[in-house]
């Protein structure tokens, strides 16, 4: 009675294969710190395969391999790697879902959930759906009694606040791409 427990994969996603050899759905968000996104701190704990359990005690960044670390050619050609591996796991009809989201270069917001979404379909995902995930909260208030109010709170990072202080453009929202495997290849 009941669901299975969801494994939990942590590792390098270029080799998915040696750890899964079919999954009903695949749930990642690509490194980013190659794209001139500071990821200090991230936090994450736990390299290995795990079915609800901690493993382990890699962080994020500190694995052998690490896509973070690279950049250019070879961390699109390692994205075209992993993008590949999460399709040959999927069984037809299955989801992958990416989280993503856009980043500033030189003064400019880059559209990475965009690329991603290519890369994706170049690979043979079809976008199912696509949602925002925000990052900003607004709540608006007052009453007879009580004047109107706006309050705005931010959940983005420290320096990522820096930056807009200093006149980067903001990022309000994560890019949240849900893929389908086709069921069959069309002809």
């Amino acid at each position: 009675m009941g669901y299975p427990l969801p494994v939990i994969v942590q590792g390098d996603s270029r080799r998915l294969r040696e750890h899964v050899a079919r999954a009903d759905c695949v749930i990642s968000s690509p490194p980013y710190s190659a794209l001139g996104v500071k990821i200090k701190g991230h936090g994450i704990k736990g390299a290995g395969v795990s079915s609800g359990r901690n493993y382990g005690k890699a962080e994020y960044g500190a694995t052998p391999g690490q896509l973070g670390t690279t950049s250019g050619d070879t961390f699109w050609t390692a994205a075209r790697d992993i993008v590949a591996e999460c399709y040959a796991i999927l069984r037809p009809g299955g989801v992958c879902v990416w989280v993503t989201k856009a980043f500033v270069r030189k003064g400019k917001i880059v559209d990475f959930p965009g690329d991603w979404r290519r890369l994706c379909e170049h690979a043979g995902f079809v976008m199912e759906r696509e949602a925002h995930a925000m990052l900003v909260k607004e709540q608006r208030g007052g009453h007879l009694f009580e004047p109107e109010y706006r309050k705005v709170t931010k959940r983005v990072s420290f320096f990522r606040r820096l930056a807009e202080a200093k006149g980067s453009p903001a990022i309000d929202y994560e890019v949240v791409q849900f893929m389908r495997r086709p069921e069959a290849l069309s002809n």
